[in-house]
């Protein structure tokens, strides 16, 4: 299983910095261009942002997101999904195959029809998207994706869970990978206590010890989840 380190906190300038101590990198088109293009192709997902931009009342043209990906060609990108309506998602992913192959995504509470169109479709790897919301309330999320997963066919195609990475989840559906901005989030958004009690044993207030630390939680994660599901029988190249 792929874990990928979602999110930014300095921009271009810590890029080879973070390429150095990790391999899967996603980034955001929405507010993440330059980073994402200084980190290259390889190894990267390259989100639409179209979650981050309705939240604050943006509109990505998704033409100018389909031109992008042809000139940066990164090595996986999600499509321009459009929140709380499944036929405008399934419309923007039709439309950028034209131009370039997307992963379309299936939301939180999506409908049978959207779910079953997207997994009968030429598409090797999808994603599901929509959960942040519901990464503390297990029953909704479990619940969810328990349903998503009775649709058999599923299990044929790489499945890319959005923003949720809890142990639990990831030992219990067979992801072929998923990401989480928390383990940069220790240095995006420090939090006094746990800074304090981390550079208590430190003795340094270096955020790249912070953020070994976390980085490391993460790649024993992955770890651990892919040994889980190679012994359950479920293989990644």
């Amino acid at each position: 299983m792929k874990l990928y380190f979602a999110g930014n906190f300095a921009g271009v300038s810590d890029v080879q910095n973070l390429k150095n101590r990790i391999e899967y990198k996603l980034y955001s088109y929405h507010n993440e261009q330059k980073p994402a293009l200084a980190w290259g192709s390889k190894n990267l997902i390259l989100d639409s942002g179209a979650f981050s931009a309705f939240t604050l009342g943006k509109v990505i043209n998704h033409d100018e997101y389909l031109n992008f990906l042809n000139e940066f060609k990164p090595e996986h990108a999600i499509q321009l999904d459009v929140i709380g309506d499944d036929n405008g998602t399934w419309k923007n992913w039709l439309h950028a195959e034209k131009k370039y192959h997307t992963l379309p995504v299936i939301h939180y509470m999506s409908e049978a029809k959207h779910i079953n169109r997207i997994i009968d479709s030429d598409a090797p790897y999808i994603c599901l998207g929509g959960l942040v919301p519901y990464s503390k309330q297990k029953k909704k999320l479990h619940a969810w994706l328990d349903y998503v997963y009775s649709f058999k066919k599923i299990r044929d195609k790489k499945v890319h869970c959005l923003g949720i990475m809890g142990e639990d989840t990831l030992s219990k559906y067979p992801f072929y990978s998923a990401d989480s901005s928390s383990a940069l989030n220790i240095v995006r958004y420090p939090a006094k206590d746990i800074r304090l009690k981390f550079l208590q044993k430190t003795k340094k207030d270096d955020r790249w010890l912070l953020l070994d630390h976390t980085i490391k939680e993460q790649l024993d994660l992955e770890k651990r989840v892919t040994e889980l599901w190679t012994a359950r029988g479920f293989y990644w190249e």
